[in-house]
C-alpha cells in the first residue's frame, strides 16, 4: 500500500502502515514521481510481502463485525441520550 496523505486520518494511517512494514506514505505536499517510484520499488520485496502475507492471516481470522457489535451492545446502556422534545 502507498498512501499519499491529503487530509484527515491519512497521515495517521500512512505512518501507521509504513510503522508496520506492510506500506509507504508520502505526504501530498511533498508527492513527486521521483518518490512514487522510489516507495513502490522499495515496497517489492520479499519482506514487506511476508509481513503482508502475516498481516492478511491475523485480519482475516478477526471477526470485526462481531466484536463491534458486541461492544456497541455492551456500551449502548450507557450512551448519553439527548432529549429532542
Amino acid at each position: 500500500t502507498l498512501i499519499c496523505s491529503i487530509f484527515a486520518d491519512n497521515p495517521f494511517w500512512g505512518e501507521r502502515i509504513t510503522k508496520l512494514g506492510v506500506g509507504k506514505h508520502i505526504r501530498f505536499k511533498e508527492l513527486s514521481k521521483a518518490k512514487i517510484i522510489k516507495a513502490l520499488k522499495e515496497l517489492q520485496n520479499e519482506d514487506t510481502r511476508k509481513k503482508v502475507a502475516v498481516l492478511g492471516k491475523q485480519l482475516k481470522a478477526e471477526n470485526g463485525l462481531t466484536i463491534a457489535l458486541d461492544f456497541i451492545e455492551q456500551k449502548i446502556h450507557t450512551a448519553p441520550v439527548v432529549n429532542l422534545d
